[in-house]
């Protein structure tokens, strides 16, 4: 068995029109970020005279779009680019998934000195349904023993 070495992937695609787009948007990326510091955005792309900027939510894009001639001109100076006009994207990035929330064995128990007070509120409520949860709810605190008999 030959060994081979890793090769580095500028190798494959050196001269590449792939990577000299990739190598200048990452270059205008940085520059944008210069010029708005802690922007969650990325240069797509420049069409014509007009810079495309993506941005993670709408509070940025918001402040880009008011602070666009600032933006501009601090982007020209850094790149050289002659653009004009600003265009912004939202794309919002990717989203956690919602945390599952288990409470099963978690939650500390109902101490009987918090199961009295719920039974003690129960019985001075005019609302009998209310008063039959708050008392269902008390019977978690209470030991076997000190359970009322079930009406």
């Amino acid at each position: 068995m030959s060994a081979r070495r890793p090769q580095p992937v500028a190798r494959f695609v050196a001269g590449h029109h792939l990577l000299q787009q990739a190598t200048r948007l990452a270059h205008w990326t940085r520059a944008a970020r210069a010029c708005l510091p802690g922007a969650g955005l990325h240069v797509v792309g420049v069409d014509l005279d007009d810079l495309v900027l993506v941005t993670d939510s709408g509070p940025w894009a918001t402040r880009l779009r008011y602070e666009q001639k600032p933006f501009l001109e601090c982007f020209r100076r850094h790149t050289g680019l002659a653009v004009q006009r600003l265009r912004v994207r939202v794309r919002p990035g990717p989203t956690p998934a919602p945390a599952t929330v288990s409470t099963a064995g978690t939650l500390p128990p109902l101490s009987a000195d918090n199961a009295r007070l719920l039974l003690a509120t129960a019985d001075g409520l005019a609302d009998d349904r209310l008063a039959t949860a708050l008392k269902r709810l008390a019977r978690h605190g209470q030991s076997e023993d000190q359970r009322p008999a079930a009406q």
